[in-house]
């Protein structure tokens, strides 16, 4: 499968710590008090959508795969839709491209003609559903057939967009006027389609769907070939966590503590030791200094080997004073993914 919804290599990123105390958006928040270090635990769980790669990749040879089934749902005007192993596009991980043929016969009747196609990222229509919403473009390369016969050439048109369960949801319309487009050229085109998130209707999406409709009368052929066609996933916006010092003691023997566990029921003295899962910022200030230590650990209940086994991240600088209040910002924290994880 080649869907790659999940990617156990995935990074999360916790940036930056600002100076006022914020909760996330799907967590806790509790602060207390403990010999002059203050305690923040926090959780955050939602977690961002992957790219969906629409078969057919590498040595599929075909329009119907496990990654990606190349589905006619009604319309007349379909003629088929083969693999064509003659015709790759110029880069991707294909061999070929499916050929999508329709011909419009000049039917006169008053619900005129179309054609309805979808790609599911499964074996068959309704395999895979997912939120479209979380996904910002579609991303795809075409070519049309410039033996196609459409009259008016107008008339060559395409709506690409979502099917949400039988029904296409346009989110672009493209033309293969050969008076007027670049498309139309016979030439292969790529594509960037932006999903727009206030699109309404695409939240229970299973495909990515094109589908043209002509009047009564319409006849002519249009066929193209289409290609490494891949929902891109929006990008996660990372979460801030952050809390303010005020009065903090000028002294190395005071410590203060911002604590980032993946359990919102872990309202307790001690996570970096009692959690699987922690990640740890201690913050330590002089007169004329301040150090911020970045550390974590990952599956380790009731230890902390990992957490103090490698060096930490240190953030700081001298002249920085905690006698009233001091804001400090640690730009991309790295930190693995976790069931539950550390990610919003």
């Amino acid at each position: 499968m080649k869907t790659h919804r999940t990617n156990p290599t995935r990074r999360h990123f916790i940036s930056p710590f600002a100076a006022l105390v914020k909760a996330p958006l799907n967590g806790c928040l509790s602060v207390a008090l403990f010999s002059g270090a203050i305690l923040l635990l926090c959780a955050a769980r939602s977690r961002a959508a992957s790219d969906i790669h629409f078969g057919p990749t590498a040595t599929e040879a075909s329009v119907s795969n496990p990654d990606g089934t190349w589905i006619n749902m009604w319309g007349g005007a379909w003629k088929g839709t083969t693999f064509d192993a003659t015709n790759p596009p110029p880069s991707g991980d294909t061999a070929g491209s499916p050929y999508v043929q329709g011909d419009w016969t000049g039917d006169t009747s008053p619900s005129g003609m179309d054609s309805y196609n979808m790609i599911s990222p499964g074996t068959w229509w309704g395999n895979v559903v997912f939120d479209g919403t979380a996904y910002a473009s579609i991303e795809l390369d075409i070519k049309y057939d410039t033996n196609s016969t459409m009259t008016p050439t107008s008339a060559a048109q395409l709506s690409i967009g979502l099917d949400t369960g039988y029904h296409p949801v346009s989110v672009t319309n493209i033309s293969f006027d050969i008076a007027s487009s670049a498309l139309a050229n016979g030439a292969w085109h790529h594509l960037s389609i932006p999903i727009p998130a206030a699109t309404v209707g695409i939240g229970s999406s299973d495909g990515v769907s094109f589908y043209r409709w002509n009047p009564p009368g319409t006849s002519g052929t249009m066929s193209f070939w289409m290609a490494n066609v891949v929902l891109v996933a929006r990008a996660g916006n990372p979460v801030t966590y952050s809390f303010t010092i005020a009065g903090y003691p000028t002294s190395f023997n005071c410590e203060a503590y911002l604590f980032l566990v993946p359990n919102p029921a872990a309202v307790e003295e001690a996570p970096d030791w009692n959690e699987t899962n922690c990640a740890q910022v201690v913050v330590q200030g002089s007169a004329s200094r301040a150090t911020m230590r970045f550390r974590y650990k990952i599956n380790e209940d009731h230890q902390q080997a990992m957490a103090f086994s490698g060096t930490p991240k240190v953030g700081g600088g001298t002249g920085t004073t905690l006698a009233t209040s001091t804001t400090f910002a640690i730009q991309k924290l790295i930190v693995p993914e976790v069931p539950g994880g550390f990610q919003r």
